[in-house]
Order: structure tokens, then C-alpha cells, then sequence
């Protein structure tokens, strides 16, 4: 037994090797959100960021089996509380997954707040305009040389 979860490279981020999904709390098109367990013990997985996207990023922290049962029980009110709290531990795994492709990269974390979900939404919120922001400086070069090589006059002429 252990209380990190094992997850490696190609996985698929809502039951990484070894695992069964015991419960599935939020669904589109996959698991977003839910229980697992891998070899005895209890993992809540959350997709933190990408939904919809390409690219996600997903967090697993260790449960106990009254946890499970507290967030099955839970109303809509108490469940993100709840889920925050079970989330807020010592030790968690993040991984990035990618479509068609699975987990592509992981490691520990740890002391785990329980605003990561905030704190995960304003970090791709400010990765995602600083690459919008390269996208147009890198148009706008692109566009500049452009220009500058429509003005060389050919050699000979």
C-alpha cells in the first residue's frame, strides 16, 4: 500500500495502471472527477484544468473509505468544500495529459492547499496570455520579415 498514487507516461488520467474506478462524480465525454483505487487504497482524481481541452491537468490526493462516503453524501453545497478539503494534504501527484495520448508528465506535490483549483485557473489563465501574446509577436515578426524580404531587389537587376 502507498500513499502516493502510481501513474506514468500514456496513462489514461482517470484510471492509471492498476487502478478501478470506483466512483465518477463528474463526467464529459471522460471521467473528470472521481475515486479510484490502486493497490488498496483510495485516490480522489480531479481534472483540474482542460475539460475541453487538448491539455489537462489532473490531481490525485489519497482518501480514506468515510471520505468517499462523505463526498457520495454530500449536497451540491458541501460537495466542492468537501472535495477541497480531501485535497488540501501533505502529499498529492499532479500529472499533465494530453489527448489520444494520455499522461505525458507527473511528480509529487506537496502541502496541497485547498484552493489549488484557484490557484491552477490563474496559473493557465496567465500561462494562456503570455502564449497568446508570443503568438502575436511571433506574427508580427514573421510579418516584418516578410515585408523586409519583399523589398531586396533580386541580384542582377
Amino acid at each position: 500500500m502507498s500513499d502516493v498514487i502510481r501513474v506514468a507516461h500514456g496513462q489514461t488520467p482517470w484510471q492509471p495502471y492498476g487502478s478501478e474506478v470506483i466512483e465518477v462524480f463528474n463526467f464529459y465525454d471522460q471521467p473528470l472527477m472521481g475515486i479510484i483505487r490502486q493497490d488498496g487504497c483510495l485516490y480522489l482524481f480531479d481534472c483540474l484544468y482542460g475539460h475541453v481541452e487538448g491539455l489537462s491537468l489532473w490531481l490525485y490526493s489519497l482518501i480514506q473509505e468515510s471520505d468517499a462516503q462523505e463526498l457520495a453524501n454530500a449536497s451540491a453545497d458541501e460537495f466542492d468544500h468537501i472535495r477541497g478539503r480531501l485535497h488540501a494534504s501533505e502529499r498529492g501527484v499532479m500529472a499533465i495529459a494530453i489527448d489520444d495520448v494520455g499522461i505525458v508528465a507527473n511528480g509529487l506535490v506537496e502541502n496541497v492547499p485547498e484552493s489549488i483549483s484557484e490557484v491552477v485557473g490563474i496559473l493557465v489563465d496567465e500561462y494562456l496570455e503570455i502564449v497568446r501574446r508570443m503568438g502575436i509577436h511571433q506574427r508580427e515578426a514573421r510579418e516584418l520579415e516578410d515585408s523586409d524580404k519583399s523589398q531586396l531587389v533580386p541580384a542582377g537587376s
